[in-house]
């Protein structure tokens, strides 16, 4: 797989989970847990492979990659613990 592949990838995911946003937003009750069930498992399978791939193979090409990809780390694991929050309130308002 080239790194022309790799970056067509994260960004048909990056797509993907903008799709799924939407989808959220738009949905309730069962048909609302199923896509946002489905928008989490595809963000933490992107950020695992952004953390596995990607960050690694950036890490070297610049002065400034490994500056870069500490900070881009860091958002991910931001989104994840937002995704935990929304998961939790979503938990809450239907207790």
């Amino acid at each position: 797989m080239s790194y022309t592949d790799v970056i067509d990838r994260m960004l048909e995911q990056h797509d993907e989970v903008r799709r799924l946003c939407a989808g959220v937003e738009r949905s309730a009750g069962p048909e609302q847990e199923r896509r946002f069930a489905e928008l989490t498992h595809l963000v933490h399978l992107h950020e695992r492979s952004t953390q596995t791939v990607v960050r690694p193979a950036t890490r070297n090409l610049s002065a400034t990659g490994d500056t870069v990809g500490a900070a881009r780390l860091l958002e991910g694991a931001a989104i994840e613990r937002s995704l935990t929050s929304l998961r939790d309130v979503q938990i809450m308002d239907a207790a």
